[in-house]
């Protein structure tokens, strides 16, 4: 905590005296902890990706518009209630025609793992500039708490990584979105993995104002993000826990593919928000 007292310029100085206390909350907080199970995977096209194993990745989420009654942008399962995804994605929806589908592989068949989850509220971060694209993140949360199976299950939070320098890792995207820009969606989820790039270089390529602090630039050859895939996690498995950790979420991209990084939100900075706006919830931070 900081206190400080302003004064004329001419003052000679003088004291001041302040009583702190502390005043408990009617709410419980939202808390994480490493007494948990996260980011466990059933090992076994984003633009030139491979299909994933059948549920390998149990915390992948889509958002459902009921309306078109398809996928329109992935998510993650960050807890039994509550999924994150980009801000822009829930800009057109809304909580009454808005349902998370959980446990989902192929769109085009029907599975005993897969669950469709009706949605209670949205909140996006409140700076969220549309024009610039920053701190593009929401929540959203369900209308019913998820059991967690082996088939579902939620991501764990970057907690124990969040100062980490991850530029020249590399990150796994995943999505149902377009196999190429303007083409077909995927029915199956895809994977691919790109490279986390320094910002200056993403900064001088794509001529704008990316922020350090609270974006991610990715890129490889000839494979990339694309349409319908925004919302969806930029996941990286932690050396020392071998589990996946969501670092970011699909934000935007100058086409896809096209010799252009993609542009993502950085979720260690966002954390905070996370637990301040998720009243009585447990994370996992292993």
């Amino acid at each position: 905590i900081a206190v400080g007292l302003n004064t004329d310029e001419e003052s000679k100085g003088g004291k001041f005296s302040c009583k702190i206390r502390a005043i408990s909350s009617k709410r419980s907080r939202a808390v994480y902890s490493s007494g948990c199970n996260c980011g466990y995977s059933n090992r076994v096209r984003i633009v030139n990706g491979s299909p994933t194993g059948v549920n390998q990745y149990v915390f992948m989420a889509g958002l459902v518009d009921s309306v078109s009654r398809s996928i329109v942008c992935g998510a993650t399962l960050i807890s039994n209630k509550y999924v994150i995804t980009a801000a822009h994605c829930i800009r057109n929806l809304n909580v009454a025609n808005t349902a998370v589908v959980l446990g989902e592989h192929d769109t085009s068949t029907d599975t005993q793992a897969t669950i469709l989850v009706r949605t209670r509220s949205f909140k996006s971060y409140p700076y969220y500039n549309a024009d610039s694209k920053k701190y593009d993140i929401a929540l959203i949360e369900l209308n019913t708490a998820v059991t967690f199976n082996n088939n579902i299950g939620p991501a764990c939070l970057p907690f124990t990584s969040a100062n980490w320098e991850l530029t020249g890792q590399v990150v796994t995207v995943l999505g149902w979105g377009t196999t190429e820009y303007g083409g077909p969606r995927s029915s199956v989820l895809l994977q691919t993995n790109l490279n986390i790039v320094d910002i200056q270089q993403c900064q001088d390529t794509l001529e704008g104002d990316i922020d350090s602090y609270t974006q991610y630039c990715t890129i490889a050859q000839n494979t990339d993000s694309c349409q319908f895939d925004s919302g969806g996690p930029l996941v990286w498995i932690n050396p020392n826990t071998n589990r996946y950790q969501i670092v970011g979420l699909i934000s935007y991209g100058r086409g896809c593919a096209f010799g252009y990084p993609a542009v993502n939100t950085r979720l260690a900075p966002f954390l905070q928000w996370i637990l301040d706006n998720t009243t009585g919830e447990n994370f996992c931070a292993l």
